[in-house]
């Protein structure tokens, strides 16, 4: 078996889909613990306001007051349980220390009271969300190098008594920094955590109170930044599990015997450019392979990036010619079998470039995240009028372009609409995708962009050009534009145009008569 280059590739998707499936598994654990978080944040916000709020708001001056007798009691007590958990739970020192010298406080304001519990929350999570983690890690590591270690012996058809790992061992291998930030996991993390707390924390919460908004207002803002910040750590353990799992090849091949390995890309549309690249790319065209010494990860290996999906196999020069690899087949969405030694880009180019459906489905891959945002867009603003789910939504852009296009120009024209009413400007009427009439009004220049100094100094042919016949074509303007491009206003004159901006800010001034496309639209007046 040992020149069954389809038998190698198999082995090492198969592994690879196995960490991709621990990955998920503790995606659903972060999730859950992610939303008992929020909840109790969400409860503790809501208990604060209704204590020491007057009509659901409080001052920043009644914040700042220092605890009653009974507020400061409650206050130790609950400093007290959070001791007790630290004491039972992985807690950072640093954080053991802040509880300790919080439970001697005398004088502690209501705010202080309100951060110091929030700060709990965010430390609670992150430590459990390290100990999970680093659990995920060190069994995946163990697991995937016997894993790895008896399908090469397989492959090989040898015996090997197989090194058996302690702790410490596999500990040492995940200590070592690989990224480029010279950081571990864990450093990341606690990094993340730093900046959650000191943006909500220390900054946010001080602030809305300032402002005096409302703890429904708080809460939705904290809710999103904290949403962003579990897909953030999501892609970190994924990334990560797949470093172990990259790592585990390394450790069996060492133990094994392998000398030489090759790197393998999924065939598929999600591929990642750079990975397509990697694909079975070596030290040169005539060895599209690398010697064990030559594993770095990021470099000669992989994860070469976020959610990375490549894989390594061992290399032998006795593959045949009729070696087949596994391809996913952009037609059936199945998979089909392909030579070996093809490469991603020449299966790209035989199956893919020419392919009106498959080049569709490689856009839908690589817009989804694009799409999402987009789709969130346009539900504010068109409501009940945009598609009702995002898979909607997704249909009628890529298969029906008329349909998308009506969509597109609704969502355009309100976002215009709206933006022009917010400056109290009037619209009369759309003449083109960018460009809408709008009511004549006659502002004053408060000023001129550098750009507009640069061309009435510097252009021979505006050296007519001041501020005074800027404005003179403002003042006999007989069509104002709107230009939703460049949100810039127009000021159409017989003898030229004026551009302003929404701060009525010189933009250009340009001497010249109308433009054949305007005309009609001035003999309509």
């Amino acid at each position: 078996m040992v020149g069954n280059n389809e038998y190698w590739q198999k082995r090492s998707l198969e592994l690879e889909n196995a960490a991709y499936k621990d990955s998920e598994q503790y995606k659903k654990d972060l999730e859950q613990l992610h939303k008992e978080t929020l909840e109790q944040i969400q409860k503790d916000i809501a208990y604060w306001y209704l204590r020491f709020a007057k009509k659901n708001k409080i001052t920043y001056a009644e914040a700042q007051r220092i605890l009653n007798a009974n507020e400061l009691e409650e206050f130790h007590w609950t400093v007290q349980q959070y001791i007790k958990y630290g004491q039972s739970k992985i807690l950072s020192d640093a954080w053991r220390k802040e509880l300790e010298n919080a439970s001697i406080k005398v004088h502690v304001t209501r705010l202080e009271s309100l951060q110091f519990q929030m700060q709990h929350h965010l430390e609670k999570e992150y430590a459990k969300r390290i100990t999970d983690i680093s659990h995920l890690l060190k069994s995946g590591l163990e697991d995937d190098i016997y894993k790895n270690a008896y399908e090469i012996e397989k492959g090989l058809n040898i015996g090997v008594d197989l090194h058996k790992y302690n702790e410490s061992e596999i500990d040492d291998m995940l200590k070592k920094p690989w990224t480029t930030d010279g950081k571990v996991f864990s450093e990341r993390l606690w990094g993340r955590k730093q900046q959650l707390v000191a943006d909500l924390v220390e900054k946010d919460l001080p602030q809305a109170l300032i402002r005096g908004e409302s703890n429904n207002k708080i809460i939705e803002r904290w809710a999103e930044k904290l949403e962003s910040d579990r897909k953030a750590v999501e892609r970190v353990v994924q990334t990560e599990r797949a470093y172990v799992n990259s790592r585990a090849a390394l450790e069996s091949y060492k133990k094994l015997g392998v000398k030489k390995y090759q790197i393998l890309a999924t065939l598929d549309l999600k591929t990642s450019n750079i990975c397509r690249e990697m694909d079975h790319k070596g030290r040169n065209k005539d060895e599209p392979f690398f010697y064990l010494d030559e594993y770095k990860v990021g470099l000669t290996a992989p994860p070469f990036h976020c959610n990375c999906r490549t894989t390594t196999v061992p290399y032998f020069d006795d593959f045949t010619e009729d070696e087949k690899r596994a391809s996913r087949n952009t037609e059936t969405n199945g998979y089909k079998k392909v030579p070996a030694d093809m490469t991603y880009d020449e299966w790209y180019k035989k199956y893919v470039k020419d392919n009106p459906k498959a080049l569709i489905e490689e856009r839908k891959i690589k817009n989804k995240s694009s799409d999402k945002k987009q789709y969130e867009k346009y539900k504010e603003i068109l409501g009940d009028e945009a598609p009702k789910t995002f898979e909607d939504f997704r249909k009628m852009k890529y298969n029906d372009t008329n349909k998308y296009k009506a969509l597109e120009t609704k969502y355009n024209d309100s976002v215009v609409n709206n933006l022009l009413k917010e400056h109290n400007i009037e619209l009369v009427d759309k003449i083109s995708d960018k460009l809408y009439s709008v009511k004549n009004y006659r502002p004053d220049i408060k000023d001129m962009t550098q750009h507009a100094k640069d061309n009435l100094e510097n252009k021979v042919d505006r050296s007519s050009m001041t501020t005074d016949k800027a404005k003179e074509f403002i003042d006999n303007a007989k069509l104002v534009i709107f230009d939703s491009q460049r949100k810039t206003i127009k000021f159409m004159a017989e003898d030229g145009y004026s551009v302003l901006n929404f701060d009525n800010i010189l933009v250009t001034a340009v001497p010249q008569k109308w433009r054949n496309k305007y005309n009609k639209y001035l003999k309509e007046d």
